[in-house]
């Protein structure tokens, strides 16, 4: 079972680098962004298939452990890589330098910072394991821990590793947690947030591995195997960053199409029968989608705006919430009511209203959405309506009235 979720983590990483190695030759800016998630990517995959029991036989028969310096070397460059996205996000101003290159400058020298820094500890650790008794590099070794306190050099060779994962996990927690508070889109907080528990997570490995090493220089060694419990808590890491991956990828298309979607009773209302090209087409992306369909709900709300009466909304307004409602329930309802009787007179080609209520959500537009949305939940109310609710009924000279059926369906 584990073999088999190892391989199928393995393939989709190798998915995921390819897509992201596609879209970096798609952009010819070559966003630094996408390289170093590409390598990232590209990293987890080859260390899902390292820990496939074939693949290290088959490199233990070069020479013994061999695997497990690989293992662990591609490690440090995936966290790397994790570091420089976060470097890349943020961007590192170039203080010597003015202009728009200013930024990029300074951001593209920082990251190489972090990969000479990676560079060296490879080679250091690379040396370190081949100075190391010949004993490591002819019995294959299942726990690596009881030879920290023998061995100087794998003492050194693991230290090296915990202090740059220490480095990494810390700022990827501090940083992806920074970020998710900056975040108003929800998807994007969680998958940010997520990272940032990965970075959690990562120290409690690191934890582990250094009271694992002292607990045996003391003499005093702790239950289980370091390397099989080491894995198992990497792969949580793994699997908790794999997941803030896809959240950030895909959350954000569904959160689009569910707000589109339930843009759909306002858009019903005020958009849905008017005259020339409608702008929405499934051809388009989610977020494309919500954008126009947003746009058509503002247009159409638009068209009415010299009908709007203010009495309207004031007395709809008192009658909702007379009857309990609260206040931002009371407001919709009074949109809502106010919208239609703006509506009707329109259908029924009266005069402006006096004095009209020139009304328009403004705002940022999560603020502006989320209105919408609120109105077209008191268009069309799941539950029964409350006894305040009745639609305005606009009094028109009996030359100028409409049959009644299709007064209906100009009012859905």
């Amino acid at each position: 079972m584990t073999v088999a979720f190892i391989a199928m983590a393995a393939v989709g990483c190798y998915i995921l680098a390819a897509i992201k190695v596609v879209a970096l030759f798609a952009d010819r800016s070559r966003s630094l962004v996408l390289r170093e998630y590409a390598i990232a990517q590209a990293s987890v995959a080859t260390i899902f298939t390292l820990l496939l029991p074939p693949v290290i036989a088959a490199i233990d028969q070069l020479s013994a452990n061999v695997s497990l310096l690989l293992n662990s070397l591609i490690g440090i460059v995936c966290l790397t890589a994790g570091q420089t996205i976060l470097v890349a996000s943020a961007g590192v101003p170039d203080h010597r330098r003015r202009g728009q290159t200013a930024e990029a400058d300074g951001t593209r020298r920082t990251v190489r910072r972090w990969w000479t820094a990676c560079l060296i500890i490879v080679v250091v650790r690379t040396v370190l394991f081949i100075a190391a008794p010949a004993e490591v590099h002819t019995v294959e070794m299942v726990d690596f821990a009881p030879n920290y306190a023998r061995y100087p050099t794998l003492a050194a060779f693991n230290m090296l590793r915990i202090i740059w994962f220490t480095i990494i996990f810390a700022n990827m927690w501090r940083g992806y947690r920074a970020y998710a508070r900056q975040e108003s889109s929800g998807p994007t907080r969680w998958g940010l947030t997520l990272h940032s528990w990965a970075g959690l997570l990562g120290l409690g490995y690191v934890a582990y591995q250094l009271a694992y090493m002292l607990a045996q220089t003391a003499g005093h060694p702790l239950p289980g195997v370091e390397r099989q419990i080491g894995v198992l808590m990497l792969l949580c890491v793994v699997a908790t960053l794999l997941l803030a991956t896809a959240i950030l990828y895909l959350g954000p298309a569904l959160q689009a199409r569910r707000t589109y979607r339930a843009l759909r009773p306002l858009w019903q209302v005020v958009a849905a029968g008017r005259d020339g090209a409608v702008l929405d087409d499934r051809r388009f992306s989610p977020a494309e989608r919500l954008i126009r369909r947003r746009q058509e709900n503002i247009d159409g709300l638009a068209r009415l705006r010299n009908h709007y009466e203010l009495t309207l909304w004031q007395e709809a307004y008192r009658k909702a919430h007379d009857s309990g409602l609260p206040a931002p329930r009371a407001e919709a309802i009074a949109d809502a009511a106010t919208i239609v009787g703006a509506m009707l007179a329109h259908r029924a080609g009266h005069p402006p209203a006096n004095p009209p209520l020139r009304y328009l959500p403004s705002g940022p537009r999560e603020a502006e959405i989320g209105w919408q949305i609120a109105v077209g939940k008191a268009l069309t109310p799941k539950r029964p309506r409350p006894r305040c609710w009745s639609w305005p009924r606009v009094a028109t000279p009996r030359s100028a009235r409409q049959p009644r059926q299709n007064t209906r369906a100009a009012a859905r």
